[in-house]
């Protein structure tokens, strides 16, 4: 297979980097710079050291041509130059790059009906204790209504299933509300797109606002909140399966040309008759209610994102103390996601070239059979970066042994949970363990 597909696209990000951030902070003219800075932290988050020492050993060992003659700055040295980049710089840096490079948009692993799948959802960051943090993101109250000594944020972040990477993200307070995020970060949402969401997600106003971008959803219904619609209540009570409804809009809008309704259709999972989805897919004939339920389950990409991040990336091992670090670790970590699904184009290709060379079925082609090695790609991503920069007559060799390297390594899929979903939290735990009391 050709690499220089890919060889062509890591020198373009090198450019792309080298462009976005200068040489040097204002008035300082050390040789610990913006660049440098932003290499770390990439480095901090794939190499999978959560160590400065290690990370700027990491980059210095790669980046030698690149830097020159660097001194191994110390901790302390690297902590002060990252308060000189602001957050929102690799904030814009990350659509930039998103702008230039889409490969993995266009060659996308999964699409329904030949539709694009999105996925929104929000999960909640451990911080360090820190005055700083406790002021800018606030601690959630424990069970004696008393603030936590551990500050959390909220993270909403807008998943591109179909491509397996971030789109956007909205990084604040605890308090924030996932729903108003989720409508803000809409605006990167394309027409024709399938938004999918979870349960806290659903109500009239975020469904005109995804109408509003011409696009479409699928998002799973709260049955037991307390606050449903009439048509809601009525479909529930129906016993029905699978039903188109007009939704009543609650406030009139002042144009009045605009409509006073939206339709939606309901849909039963007949296995879970507890899981309820809302579509603005109402053809039934084209889009038959098994393939949205399906299609649903595509939503647990980003959940398994969060996992990632998580665990293997450090999104909750921050080394900052202060609210612009954070913002500036959560962005570099997406753009770590993000490069991984531009690297992952040439494993797919890898499949479709078993294909015609009769290695593999020819329906691995629309259901890909293999899972690779996430955090060994995350590596050589990092590496191959680095040596993008400062190496490039080494590149193509060394993208070679690594896509030899994770194809090697490379595992089948297993449909169906292998084991029970297990509470890790010390408090959901003993909420499981604890015996209920019995009811009078």
């Amino acid at each position: 297979m050709e690499t220089s597909v890919t060889t062509e696209a890591l020198l373009r990000l090198s450019a792309t980097v080298v462009d976005l951030f200068p040489t040097h902070f204002k008035r300082d003219r050390g040789a610990l710079g913006p660049r440098q800075v932003f290499m770390t932290l990439l480095a901090m988050h794939a190499f999978g050291d959560r160590s400065y020492r290690q990370s700027l050993s990491a980059v210095r060992a790669s980046c030698e041509r690149w830097l020159g003659a660097w001194v191994l700055p110390s901790d302390s040295a690297f902590s002060q130059a990252r308060r000189k980049l602001p957050g929102e710089l690799l904030r814009s840096g990350f659509q930039r790059i998103r702008q230039e490079f889409s490969r993995a948009r266009s060659c996308p692993r999964e699409v329904f009906c030949g539709l694009r799948l999105v996925a929104v959802d929000g999960t909640r960051l451990t911080l360090p204790v820190d005055d700083e943090l406790k002021k800018v993101f606030g601690c959630p109250l424990n069970q004696a209504r008393e603030p936590a000594a551990c500050p959390q944020a909220g993270l909403v972040v807008l998943w591109d299933v179909s491509a397996n990477q971030p789109i956007a993200w909205k990084l604040d307070s605890y308090k924030m509300s996932e729903r108003a995020a989720a409508i803000e970060l809409l605006e990167h949402l394309q027409p024709g797109e399938v938004l999918l969401a979870d349960r806290g997600y659903p109500g009239t106003e975020f469904f005109q606002a995804v109408l509003a971008r011409k696009a479409y959803f699928i998002i799973r219904m709260n049955t037991t909140s307390v606050a449903k619609t009439r048509e809601f209540k009525e479909f529930l009570a129906s016993g029905a399966h699978d039903q188109v409804v007009d939704l009543t809009l609650p406030t009139p809008s002042q144009d009045h040309d605009a409509p006073r309704t939206i339709r939606v259709r309901f849909i039963v999972d007949p296995q879970r008759p507890e899981c309820v989805l809302a579509t603005s897919l109402v053809d039934a004939n084209t889009y038959p209610a098994a393939q949205i339920l399906t299609a649903y389950t595509s939503r647990w990409n980003i959940e398994t994102a969060f996992r990632e991040s998580k665990q293997w990336h450090g999104l909750e091992d921050f080394r900052a103390r202060y609210s612009d670090g954070i913002h500036q670790e959560v962005a570099a970590i997406m753009t770590l996601h993000y490069l991984l699904a531009e690297l992952e184009v040439d494993l797919r290709q890898r499949i479709n070239d078993d294909i015609e060379q009769g290695r593999l079925p020819a329906e691995a082609a629309t259901n890909i059979p293999y899972t690779f090695n996430r955090p060994y790609i995350a590596f050589a991503c990092a590496h191959l970066l680095v040596i993008a920069t400062s190496e490039p007559e080494k590149l193509q060799e060394n993208w070679r042994f690594y896509l030899t390297q994770i194809w090697r390594a490379k595992a089948r899929k297993r449909p169906g949970r292998s084991a029970p979903r297990r509470a890790k939290s010390p408090r959901s735990i003993t909420r499981a363990t604890r015996p209920r009391r019995k009811k009078n």
